[in-house]
C-alpha cells in the first residue's frame, strides 16, 4: 500500500509540476495581447491539492482493499480466497449515474441562475469518476461475457483457452484496462467539446458573413488550440497506459510459464498459445472500448449543451471517435505482439524442471 501510495504521489508531483512548467512556457501573448491556449486561468488551489493528494490515497487504499484476501509467505505469495461468482452488471448503474449528473448541469444552471458554480464543479466530478469508475469495473462483466460467448461458439482451441482464462478470472480485464479506458472516456468527452466549439466558429462565421464582415471564425481558433491540447494528453495517456498493459502481459506470461511449458509439453503449438493470449486481451478489450468512448461522448455532450434555442446540434464526430477507438485497439494489438515474445523464452521444457 506505501508502494503505490508512494508512487502515485511522486507521479502527482511529477505531473503538476510539468503543468506549471508547461503553463509558464505557454503563457506568449502575442503582439495583439492573445493567448494561444488559456494559460492565464489557473485550477483552484483546492481543486489541484485534492487532485494532487487524493489519487495517491485513492491509489493506496485500493491497494490495501485489493489484497485483503492476499499473504505474503516464505513460500510465496498465496491468495487465501478469491473471487467467487460471475460478475454483475451493477456497474451500469454507475455510468447511468455519471451520465445523470452530467445532465443535470443544465437544470441546475437554471434553477440557481449561474450562481452554484462550486456545487456544478462537485457534481460534475463525481459525475465523471462514477462513470469512469463504472466502465472499469464494467470490463469485469464484459470479460465474462465475451469469456461465455467464445466458449459457446468458439471451435479453435486458442479460443476455447482464452475463454476459460476469461471466465476464470473475468476481473483481470478490469485491472488490466483501467487507464487506457479512463483516458478513452476523456477522449470521448473531448471530441464532444471539439464538435461544439467547430460548430460555434461556424456559427460565428456564418453571422459574419450574412452582417457583411466576412469573418472567418478565427476568435474561436483558440478553444480548438486548446482542445489539440487536450487531444496531445489524451495520446500520451493511452501511451503510457499501453505501456503499463505490457507490463502486465508480460508478468502474466512469466508467472504462467509452468503453465504454457506444459501445454508445450503436451503437444500444444507455441503459436496457439500466442493466439489465445490475443484472444484473451482483444475480446473484452474491444467493446470497453466502444463503451468507454460512448460514455465519455455522451458525458462531454450533455456538458457542451445548446448554443442557443434555435441553434443546429453539432453532428456526431464519428470520424474522431473511430479514429480514436482504432488507435487504443492498435496499441492494444502493438501489445500483444510484444508480449508474445516473450512467450518461447517462458516455455522453454527445463521451466517443468525448476521448483
Amino acid at each position: 500500500m506505501l508502494e503505490t501510495g508512494l508512487a502515485g504521489l511522486v507521479g502527482t508531483l511529477v505531473g503538476l509540476a510539468g503543468y506549471l512548467v508547461g503553463r509558464s512556457v505557454l503563457h506568449r501573448p502575442d503582439a495583439n495581447g492573445q493567448l494561444a491556449l488559456p494559460t492565464d486561468v489557473l485550477p483552484p488551489v483546492p481543486a489541484m491539492t485534492i487532485v494532487v493528494l487524493g489519487l495517491p490515497v485513492l491509489a493506496a487504499a485500493a491497494t490495501a482493499v485489493l489484497l485483503r484476501r492476499v499473504a505474503t509467505t516464505p513460500l510465496g505469495v498465496v491468495r487465501r480466497t478469491g473471487r467467487t461468482g460471475s460478475p454483475r452488471p451493477w456497474p451500469a448503474l454507475l455510468i447511468g449515474l455519471g451520465v445523470l449528473a452530467a445532465a443535470m448541469v443544465e437544470p441546475i444552471q437554471w434553477a440557481f441562475q449561474g450562481t452554484a458554480v462550486e456545487w456544478l464543479a462537485l457534481v460534475v466530478m463525481l459525475g465523471i469518476f462514477g462513470a469512469v469508475m463504472g466502465v472499469i469495473f464494467g470490463a469485469g462483466w464484459i470479460s465474462h461475457l465475451a469469456g461465455r460467448t467464445l466458449h459457446r461458439h468458439a471451435r479453435r482451441p486458442a479460443a476455447l483457452l482464452a475463454a476459460r482464462r476469461l471466465t476464470d478470472d473475468p476481473w483481470a480485464s478490469s485491472r488490466t484496462f483501467a487507464a487506457l479506458l479512463a483516458a478513452l472516456i476523456i477522449a470521448g468527452g473531448a471530441a464532444a467539446f471539439r464538435a461544439s466549439f467547430q460548430l460555434r466558429a461556424e456559427l460565428e462565421q456564418e453571422q459574419n458573413r450574412l452582417a457583411g464582415f466576412g469573418g472567418d471564425g478565427s476568435p474561436d481558433s483558440f478553444y480548438l488550440n486548446t482542445m489539440d491540447l487536450v487531444d496531445l494528453a489524451v495520446a500520451v495517456a493511452v501511451a503510457i497506459a499501453a505501456t503499463g498493459l505490457l507490463v502486465t502481459l508480460v508478468e502474466g506470461i512469466v508467472s504462467r510459464r509452468r503453465t504454457y511449458a506444459a501445454l508445450v509439453a503436451t503437444g500444444v503449438p507455441r503459436a496457439t498459445i500466442g493466439t489465445s493470449i490475443a484472444w484473451q486481451v482483444l475480446a473484452p478489450v474491444v467493446p470497453a472500448v466502444l463503451v468507454a468512448l460512448g460514455v465519455g461522448y455522451a458525458i462531454g455532450r450533455l456538458l457542451t449543451g445548446d448554443l442557443s434555442p434555435g441553434a443546429r446540434r453539432s453532428d456526431v464526430p464519428l470520424e474522431q471517435l473511430a479514429l480514436q477507438g482504432a488507435g487504443a485497439t492498435a496499441a492494444v494489438l502493438a501489445v500483444v505482439g510484444l508480449g508474445v515474445l516473450f512467450l518461447r523464452s517462458n516455455t522453454a521444457l527445463e521451466e517443468l524442471r525448476a521448483t
